[in-house]
C-alpha cells in the first residue's frame, strides 16, 4: 500500500462528528500531551464532551475546529467545563468561495484570564463583580481612592447597572477598572461579533451578556497589571487566540486557509466583501462591523504570513482607538486611526509597513491621548498633528 493510499484510507476512517473525534484515542493523546502537570487528561476530555453536546450549533461544526480549540484550551490549561466558564467555542459562519461552512472559535472568557493571571505569582486578588441598582458602591480616584461595594444580600439588589474589575498585587499595590451598562452597551453595539445585515446583534453578547461585560472590564483593568503578568507566555497566548478558529486536522501543519484570524462572521445572507478599493484586509474601513473586542475582519493567512503577531496588533490598536475617542462614531475614529499610523510611522499609509518600534510608538501615542497628555489637532492645511496637553 502507498504512503498516499494510507493517508487516505486514515482521513476515510477519521471521525467525522464534533463527538467522535474528541472520543477518539488521537484527541485523547493530543490534550493530555498539552495539559500542565497536575490536569487530568481524561477528565478535561469528558468536560469538552459536555460543553459541544449543550450546544446544537458546536455539534453542526466542522469537527477538527472543534478538536482544535479543545487543544488549544489545553495547552493554555483552561478547563472547557462549562459551569467554570474559563473558555467556550463559539459557532461562527465562514464563506469559502461560493460555501458556507460552520466552525468554531476558541473563546478566552475572564474567569481563564483571571486563572492565567493568578497563576503568575504577582497577583494576590482578583475581584470581577456585578453592581446592582440597590448596592451601596463607591469608586474614588486619587491619593484617597478606591472601591467600596456593599450589597445588599437579604433585599432586593434590583437590576444590575454596571461591573468592576479590582486586582491586588503581592506588593499591596490596588487598583481597579469600572464599567457601566451604558458602556457595556454601547461598546457591545461597536464590537460584537456577529451582526445581520440589519444591524441585529446575535452571538455571546446576546446569550451571555453579563459574562461578555464582565470579560470586558477585565480586559481595561489587565491593561495597568504589571507587564510580567500582561505578557506572560499563556496570558499573551490566550489574548492571541482568543477569536481563533484552527481547521487543521489534529496533528497536521496548518495550510492555506485553515486559520481564521477574526470572529466577524455575519449570517449567510448578510455576507459582503470589503468596500472597493480596500486591498488591505488588516485595515478595518469605517462601515465594517467590528469583531469582539477588538475590530478585526475575517482573516485567512497562511502559515507563513504570522497571522498571530498581525492580528494581536491590530486587534488592540482597534481597541485603544475606540477607547482613545469613545464619543465619536466609527467614520470619524476610523480618519483619526489613518492619520495617526501615518504620523508614527513616517508616512505610512497602513498600519501593515510599521515596524516593531513603530507599533510600540503607535500603542504609547494612543495611551497619552486616551490619558489626555497628548491630543490629534486638525491643522488649517487639513493636516492633523500631534500635540502634547500641558
Amino acid at each position: 500500500m502507498s504512503n498516499l493510499t494510507g493517508a487516505l484510507e486514515r482521513q476515510d476512517q477519521a471521525p467525522n462528528t464534533p463527538v467522535a473525534l474528541l472520543q477518539s484515542e488521537q484527541a485523547l493523546t493530543m490534550i493530555a500531551e498539552s495539559l500542565p502537570a497536575g490536569m487530568d487528561a481524561k477528565t478535561f476530555q469528558r468536560h469538552a464532551i459536555t460543553l459541544v453536546k449543550q450546544n446544537p450549533d458546536l455539534l453542526a461544526c466542522e469537527a477538527a475546529s472543534v478538536a482544535q480549540g479543545i487543544v488549544r484550551g489545553a495547552a493554555l490549561g483552561l478547563d472547557p467545563d462549562p459551569a467554570l466558564g474559563q473558555m467556550w467555542l463559539v459557532p461562527r459562519n465562514v464563506k469559502d468561495g461560493n460555501t458556507w461552512s460552520k466552525v468554531a472559535t476558541f473563546q478566552v472568557g475572564w474567569r481563564g484570564l483571571y486563572e492565567l493571571a493568578m497563576r503568575t505569582g504577582r497577583v494576590a486578588k482578583i475581584e470581577v463583580k456585578a453592581v446592582h441598582a440597590n448596592d451601596r458602591f463607591k469608586a474614588r480616584l486619587g491619593s484617597n481612592g478606591g472601591l467600596v461595594h456593599e450589597p445588599d444580600w437579604f433585599g432586593a439588589r434590583g437590576p444590575i447597572i454596571g461591573w468592576y474589575a479590582y486586582a491586588q498585587l503581592r506588593d499591596g499595590t490596588e487598583m481597579f477598572e469600572v464599567l457601566s451598562l451604558a458602556d457595556a452597551e454601547a461598546h457591545r453595539d461597536a464590537h460584537a461579533s456577529t451582526k445581520t445585515r440589519d444591524g441585529r446583534i446575535y452571538g455571546p453578547w446576546v446569550d451571555h451578556f453579563d459574562a461578555m461585560a464582565a470579560k470586558t472590564v477585565f480586559l481595561k483593568l489587565a491593561k495597568w497589571l504589571p507587564k510580567q503578568v500582561e505578557r506572560t507566555s499563556d496570558f499573551d497566548r490566550a489574548l492571541e487566540a482568543d477569536g481563533q478558529a484552527v481547521r487543521t486536522p489534529l496533528g497536521g501543519m496548518p495550510g492555506h486557509g485553515d486559520v481564521i484570524e477574526a470572529t466577524h462572521t455575519p449570517e449567510p445572507a448578510a455576507a459582503g466583501a470589503l468596500p472597493e478599493g480596500d486591498d488591505n484586509p488588516d485595515e478595518v474601513p469605517a462601515g465594517v462591523p467590528l469583531a469582539d473586542e477588538n475590530g478585526d475582519p475575517i482573516l485567512t493567512t497562511t502559515a507563513t504570513e504570522k497571522p498571530k503577531t498581525t492580528a494581536a496588533r491590530n486587534r488592540k490598536m482597534h481597541a485603544m482607538v475606540a477607547e482613545a475617542w469613545p464619543d465619536l462614531d466609527a467614520e470619524s475614529r476610523e480618519v483619526r486611526r489613518k492619520a495617526l499610523v501615518g504620523i508614527v510611522g513616517e508616512g505610512a499609509t497602513s498600519s501593515k509597513d510599521l515596524d516593531g518600534e513603530q507599533w510600540d510608538d503607535l500603542f504609547l501615542t494612543l495611551d497619552a491621548i486616551t490619558s489626555g497628555q497628548s491630543e490629534l489637532h486638525l491643522r488649517s492645511n487639513g493636516a492633523y498633528e500631534l500635540r502634547g496637553k500641558r
